[in-house]
């Protein structure tokens, strides 16, 4: 596995004089609770490897979801809406793991449940899906995934959690939000802002200042939620400027990619030391720093 998302694969070649070229394709961070970590093959004569966060290190996993609690029990207090723009792909199945153990996690030490005070919404026909195939694959899922699993056979389900179909149930929804002022999480997509349903809630509820907006994605440049990060004073949607009295965060442990000591980890484990590595999938300043990683460990990088 290459613990990226689920299902993801490394591809190995064996080519006609023996050699073995691997191609590590996207790479997945540890620790994360419905994967498990990327494997490394027994060899390679040239390994071909991603470096998108070669200069850098994630956070520890623990860090992301207290903050998340944070956020929620803010919510709670101002009656505000929590809008989480995600990727379908993981980083749903992601927050909807996070987010019950979150719940069972506080009614244990609290003695009082969060389940009737929040309405968690998933408005993604997509992330549904995504999220039905998760359940599916169960058994593929990593070490706290399988822990909880076995006190809990629905972990990406409870009972405050509502999913959104058809677009007149999402129209519905915003509605229902905007009259009942009740506190409520959403997550949505795209994950960028530059689409998709997110795009509709941010319209209706970025200029208040009870709403939180909490990014747990990469925002490239020129998309809105590149400029909703900066927290600037207005960000365009859909053509239209729409101020932003929103607070904004970001929660930078949820990435699905591997950091510098995951890729020097998944080198350092091969059996026999690869050949020659060639870094891809990175910018310069990301490559040039696992290159000299890698240089000082005795490896053969360019």
């Amino acid at each position: 596995p290459a613990g990226h998302v689920l299902g993801s694969t490394i591809f190995e070649v064996a080519l006609p004089d023996d050699r073995i070229v691997v191609f590590s394709g996207d790479l997945g961070a540890t620790g994360a609770p419905l994967l498990n970590p990327p494997t490394s093959p027994p060899r390679a004569d040239l390994l071909v490897m991603e470096s998108t966060y070669g200069n850098r290190l994630h956070p520890p996993v623990e860090g992301r979801r207290q903050l998340l609690e944070d956020v929620i029990c803010k919510t709670l207090t101002n009656g505000g809406v929590t809008i989480i723009p995600a990727f379908s792909l993981g980083r749903t199945q992601d927050l909807l793991f996070e987010l019950n153990q979150i719940f069972l996690n506080y009614e244990a030490q609290r003695h009082c449940s969060l389940l009737r005070k929040v309405d968690v919404i998933v408005d993604s026909p997509l992330a549904t899906k995504f999220t039905d195939v998760y359940e599916l694959m169960s058994h593929h899922w990593g070490d706290e995934g399988q822990r909880i699993l076995k006190i809990d056979d629905q972990p990406l389900v409870f009972e405050n959690l509502t999913t959104v179909g058809s677009h007149g149930e999402h129209l519905d929804t915003i509605r229902h939000l905007e009259r009942s002022e009740l506190p409520a999480v959403i997550i949505a997509g795209s994950g960028m802002c530059s689409g998709g349903r997110v795009v509709n809630y941010l319209k209706r509820f970025i200029g208040k200042p009870e709403t939180d907006i909490i990014f747990v994605g990469y925002q490239a440049h020129g998309t809105p939620g590149y400029y909703i990060l900066r927290k600037g004073e207005w960000v365009q949607l859909d053509g239209k400027r729409f101020e932003i009295k929103a607070v904004v965060h970001q929660l930078s442990g949820y990435s699905a990619h591997a950091d510098q000591a995951d890729l020097i980890r998944f080198v350092e484990g091969f059996e026999e030391r690869p050949g020659k590595i060639r870094l891809v999938h990175g910018e310069a300043d990301a490559r040039e720093a696992l290159t000299q990683a890698l240089s000082a460990r005795g490896y053969d990088v360019d």
